[in-house]
């Protein structure tokens, strides 16, 4: 009433017993604003009004705005006090991340720093990505996306669940690694990091010997300007990364995660921006 004012009088306010509410049986109404949300309601409105011999409403969907944490605002979250009515996060925003890997860690809070102005708390939640250790083609998105979502439901109350998983992918018959990531809140958005070429070499071990990029980059170490810096061996994929050694030491795995996060958070980074 208050929100309404002067315009109070023009207006009618129903308490609504069914889903329909009056929209499905008045004559009087001519259109129906919904949200993208609520849009299928919309058309189901218009097939009852049908069935029933009454003229169809015209559906004017209002596009959704979006909180500084990249979700709706909703009366539901500002009743709850996670955000404001204009959007500002009022509690830490949590993200569960599918990974103990220390590198991975903090790559993605990197990332995240960069694209929330608001508080921010990482959970990591051990879970298992269900492809190869070696994964090739789509089952390293796979991977990310199966971490995404066990995480995400692990952790009993998270905004967001992140799943991250390095595979090789097959490019104009050439091999790229590359680190993809997924975000997951319900719905599921992805996006990869850089990826790299790797040699000849490397993909006959992969191949044929079924080992892992990690354990043969380790392998090759001694053959490596960088061997004074060693980092502990089998290990390496939880450290400085492949790429550390196969760049010469111009790039870290910790920025390829940051980037594929980045990347997968781009479509509701342009939701926002769109407001």
């Amino acid at each position: 009433l208050k929100f309404l004012g002067k315009n109070m009088r023009k207006c009618e306010i129903f308490s609504l017993s069914d889903r329909f509410g009056v929209a499905g049986t008045r004559k009087g109404i001519v259109a129906l604003v919904v949200s993208a949300e609520t849009a299928q309601a919309g058309e189901e409105i218009n097939e009852f009004r049908k069935r029933i011999g009454m003229r169809q409403l015209d559906i004017d969907v209002i596009p959704m705005a979006y909180a500084e944490d990249l979700k709706p605002i909703s009366s539901d979250r500002i009743a709850a006090k996670i955000i404001n009515a204009n959007g500002k996060r009022t509690k830490p925003l949590v993200f569960a991340v599918g990974s103990k890997n220390k590198t991975k860690i903090a790559g993605t809070a990197s990332a995240l720093k960069k694209i929330f102005k608001c508080k921010i708390q990482l959970k990591s939640e051990g879970v298992e990505s269900n492809v190869r250790n070696q994964p090739f083609g789509e089952e390293a998105v796979l991977g990310a996306i199966n971490r995404a979502k066990m995480a995400f439901r692990k952790s009993n109350g998270a905004d967001f669940g992140i799943g991250l998983e390095s595979g090789i992918l097959k490019v104009c018959n050439r091999y790229l690694d590359f680190s993809w990531c997924c975000v997951y809140d319900g719905d599921s958005t992805i996006g990869a990091g850089m990826g790299f070429q790797l040699t000849q070499e490397i993909m006959e071990k992969i191949k044929y010997q079924g080992k892992e990029l990690g354990q043969v980059v380790s392998e090759m170490w001694p053959f490596s300007p960088l061997r004074g810096q060693k980092p502990q061996g089998k290990n390496l994929g939880k450290t400085l990364g492949e790429v550390y050694l196969l760049s010469n030491g111009l790039l870290k795995r910790e920025e390829l995660v940051e980037k594929s996060v980045i990347s997968a958070f781009i479509p509701r980074i342009h939701l926002l921006k769109k407001n």
